[in-house]
């Protein structure tokens, strides 16, 4: 039962939307990490609030698409969607995002 959790545990794919502004850590990673009005894209997965859990990667997609389209009279929202990423749940404990994800 316990590998067949684990199994699916892994399977699974998360909606993330990177945090605003950071740490003064974070100051680094961007220009404007450190504001408080900034998307923080630079920040480890573990920061980004997660905005759902879905199966496979297509129905993250799909959920993507639907956060956008109900975000879209709400600047600050779309821009937030359009921030947003689908990453497998083992790659969102693995810390800061390399280049190209």
């Amino acid at each position: 039962m316990t590998h067949r959790w684990s199994t699916l545990v892994l399977l699974g794919w998360a909606l993330l939307t990177p945090p605003y502004g950071g740490t003064i850590q974070d100051t680094w990673l961007c220009t404007g990490c450190g504001d408080p009005g900034h998307l923080n894209d630079g920040a480890p997965l573990s920061r980004w609030p997660r905005l759902g859990t879905y199966p496979d990667a297509a129905t993250c997609d799909k959920a993507r698409d639907v956060f956008i389209a109900q975000a879209s009279g709400d600047d600050e929202k779309w821009s937030d969607m359009q921030m947003s990423r689908c990453f497998p749940e083992e790659r969102v404990g693995q810390g800061r995002l390399r280049p190209g994800e």
